[in-house]
């Protein structure tokens, strides 16, 4: 099994070739995208073996956001949001909170834009379940 810094290590390598490719004239997306997944993967292999290690802190929650940050360019919101939750049960210094929320906030806004609300006032569920708990609270 590979430790903490030989993962991190290697997750580096692949975001810095992702980002040297970004920056060319005529980059090849395809070769973006693959070297951000592993540098990802990896990432998050690594920061999970970090979780309960909250002595780490703040190095910890900088990993985390390291984390974070290559699951929101790969669009993997719901891997972001989770990778924030794991963050934040440690204690990150007050300045990663803010950050974190922010990211937080950003993830939400795309949620909104690509998933349906099943608790809208729009929905029958929700017309359905708002009536339900209308009713419950009448009969306490």
């Amino acid at each position: 099994m590979k430790t903490f810094e030989q993962l991190h290590d290697e997750a580096m390598y692949f975001a810095d070739l992702a980002y040297i490719e970004k920056r060319k004239a005529t980059k090849n997306e395809t070769y973006v995208a693959e070297n951000t997944r592993k540098a990802y993967e990896l990432e998050k292999e690594a920061v999970l073996l970090l979780a309960t290690q909250n002595d780490y802190e703040p190095l910890r929650s900088i990993y985390f956001r390291s984390a974070i940050t290559l699951a929101m360019e790969l669009k993997e919101y719901r891997e972001a949001e989770k990778l924030i939750c794991y963050a934040l049960t440690g204690n990150p210094p007050i300045y990663l909170v803010v950050e974190f929320r922010k990211v937080w906030k950003k993830i939400l806004k795309e949620f909104e834009k690509t998933t349906p609300n099943p608790i809208s006032k729009k929905s029958e569920n929700s017309k359905l379940i708002h009536s339900d708990l209308e009713t419950t609270q009448k009969t306490n």
